[in-house]
């Protein structure tokens, strides 16, 4: 992922936030989790593993995945 393709994250994140709605990573690679660490997004956003997870911990704060 580039910085282009992280802006767009942190796009869509911001709106759904403005939406009231949740926003988070689900198995990420060790590349990426490196990335977000070093950019300090992993503070921002949660991430989860499997994605099962995510799905069950997001639905349960929003009502829908």
């Amino acid at each position: 992922m580039d910085s282009a393709g992280l802006g767009a994250v942190l796009g869509a994140f911001s709106s759904r936030q403005r939406h009231g709605r949740k926003f988070g990573w689900a198995s990420v690679s060790p590349r990426l989790a490196t990335l977000l660490k070093v950019a300090h997004v992993d503070t921002i956003l949660p991430q989860y593993d499997p994605v099962e997870t995510a799905e069950a911990q997001l639905a349960g704060e929003t009502g829908s995945a």
